[in-house]
């Protein structure tokens, strides 16, 4: 996970989901007891999902899910927009009790939407622990300053790299924030293998830039410098798995031999 910055909504975000969510508002206060117990909230999906949010989202992301890191093919078929704050229900952990409606009111809100892959938006569906389960949110009348969240929010004010490390390709909770946020998301699974494929890709051009560097021979001396330039590149944000990457290269960097 890598922190994500967002700008300003899409207009036609805000002129839309600002009306719908008043709807979504006014319809809770009239049945609020049918809604929270079985009816669901009125969501328009192809509000939240629009060609421009999802277009926007794709490049503040740069193209990658916001959870693990995985660049998702192009056109984009397997992204989902997520929820950070889930809009139909939430749940405090994979036991609890499903507590309805979710953030309704949220459900267009720029702030609380992020590109995600289809596995991690599987793995998080309707969870959203807090720290203290009683400050939750239950309707657009309660604060959602009240409550704690316990895991990462990408473009939110803390930094994952400060709660979330790696040790080879397997990211460790340094902080009790990072530890929850790996265990709610999943991001330990063995579904994250191609995590470990491109780490080895890192791992052989990094040792393959240090051994041809050595060579007199200019054309090895030539491929040592392009090994090395795909694994300072590695770290930029827009490649896969840049957070493992940083890490990897912090214990194992590349010694100065270009010079």
């Amino acid at each position: 996970m890598i922190a994500i910055h967002k700008g300003a909504a899409p207009p036609a975000l805000v002129r839309v989901g600002e009306l719908h969510a008043r709807e979504l508002c006014d319809a809770y206060d009239a049945d609020p007891e049918t809604y929270r117990a079985t009816k669901p909230m009125p969501v328009r999906k192809s509000i939240y999902t629009s060609d421009a949010v999802k277009a926007e989202l794709e490049t503040l992301h740069h193209g990658k899910c916001c959870y693990c890191e995985t660049v998702i093919p192009k056109p984009y078929a397997d992204s989902q927009v997520e929820h950070w704050r889930p809009k139909s229900s939430s749940r405090q952990n994979l036991d609890g009790e499903r507590m309805r409606p979710g953030y309704y009111w949220l459900a267009y809100s720029w702030d609380n939407l992020l590109l995600s892959c289809s596995f991690c938006n599987k793995i998080k569906n309707d969870l959203f622990p807090l720290a203290e389960p009683a400050t939750r949110a239950r309707s657009h009348g309660m604060r959602i300053e009240d409550e704690r969240p316990s895991i990462l929010k990408p473009d939110g004010d803390n930094d994952p790299g400060d709660h979330i490390s790696f040790w080879s390709e397997v990211p460790v909770g340094i902080t009790q924030l990072g530890r929850k946020t790996i265990e709610v998301l999943g991001l330990d699974s063995l579904k994250h293998g191609p995590r470990l494929t491109h780490l080895a890709k890192i791992r052989e051009a990094r040792n393959l830039a240090i051994d041809l560097m050595g060579s007199t021979d200019p054309k090895a001396r030539h491929h040592a410098a392009l090994f090395r330039t795909f694994v300072e590149e590695a770290v930029q944000p827009e490649k896969p798995y840049s957070a493992m990457v940083i890490d990897y290269l912090r214990a194992n960097p590349l010694p100065d031999l270009l010079a």
